[in-house]
Formats: structure tokens, sequence, C-alpha cells
């Protein structure tokens, strides 16, 4: 069985290739991490310049609790894909 952070290191690589479908479909709690350190970061960024605190963009559990459902998520799916329907997108279980 595929553990929730399988494919991350491939994730990373086609994240760095600027391949986000691939990056995506490897891992996706990699691309997930970025997309909310980029968030976090300009509402920041935001924040200083406008000198005001910009609501929607304050880092909160919500980030947390979606991250924690794409982690374990989609290694459920991943591994229901694989020995349900014989579809291994890692390529490392079935050859």
């Amino acid at each position: 069985m595929y553990c929730p952070a399988c494919g991350g290191t491939r994730a990373v690589r086609a994240l760095l290739h600027l391949d986000l479908t691939r990056s995506f479909l490897c891992n996706p709690i990699v691309l997930y991490g970025v997309v909310m350190v980029l968030w976090c970061l300009g509402g920041f960024l935001a924040g200083k310049i406008l000198h005001r605190t910009i609501q929607i963009c304050r880092p909160g559990l919500w980030m947390l609790y979606l991250g924690i459902i794409l982690f374990f998520g989609h290694a459920v799916i991943r591994n229901i894909a694989v020995y349900q329907f014989g579809y291994d997108y890692l390529g490392d279980l079935l050859r």
C-alpha cells in the first residue's frame, strides 16, 4: 500500500519543472503547501503595504484541516485506485 507521503519527492521535482498537473497527481500536499505559503506571504506583504490586516489572508485552522483531509484523502483514493481498479499513477506497485 502507498503511504500518504508517497510521491512527495516526485511532486517536488515536478513542481520545480513547473509541471503543476504532474505535481498534483504525484502528491497534492506539496502543491497545496506552496499555495498556502504564497497565500500567507501575499497577505503579509499586502498588510505591510496597506498598513492594515487582510482577514482572508490570515493563517487559520481551516488551512490545517484542509491539508489533513487532502493528505489522507489522496492516500485513500490512490490505494483504492490501485487495489480496486488496477490504476497505479506512480507505477511502483503494478507493472
